[in-house]
């Protein structure tokens, strides 16, 4: 393995090691690996049903290195929402070129769990349902642990 390689390695995993970023606009094509950029926005606290959440949401490009024509093997273009009350963060995700949202996943007490149906009547719920159909989503789905199912979309 030639120096030029070993430093272009070196940088590449820099790249993935590094990932979130501060950048506003979509990462620069590369040779040297996988992008990772998120860029996150100032948390808001609003009030839902007599709990106090916040909302933190992070602007995310994940995408495979551009090959000679400049194309992509993957190019995923997402927001993730983080919402937290008390002891539990719910985890959402809306691409922005579809009409999907996705609840995710839940922390309680700092631990990472699959969601479960009676998640899916919390206030924490409400809020992230609630955000995602004010984004035009209309095509609402829940991860099980095992496969995405639909939610009902009307409020």
């Amino acid at each position: 393995m030639t120096s030029l390689s070993l430093v272009r390695c070196a940088l590449a995993v820099l790249v993935l090691l590094l990932g979130a970023c501060a950048s506003t606009k979509p990462p620069e094509p590369t040779a040297l690996g996988p992008i990772s950029t998120c860029d996150a926005y100032p948390a808001e606290t609003i009030e839902r049903d007599g709990l106090t959440i916040t909302v933190a949401r992070q602007h995310c490009i994940e995408a495979s290195a551009p090959d000679a024509d400049g194309l992509y093997e993957y190019y995923y273009d997402y927001d993730r929402y983080d919402l937290t009350a008390g002891d539990d963060v719910l985890t959402a995700r809306t691409y922005r070129d579809s009409d999907s949202g996705h609840l995710l996943s839940l922390v309680h007490k700092g631990t990472r769990r699959t969601l479960e149906p009676t998640d899916l009547t919390t206030p924490l719920a409400a809020e992230a349902l609630a955000r995602l159909r004010a984004l035009g989503k209309t095509h609402l789905q829940w991860f099980n642990g095992r496969k995405y199912a639909p939610l009902k979309t009307t409020p």
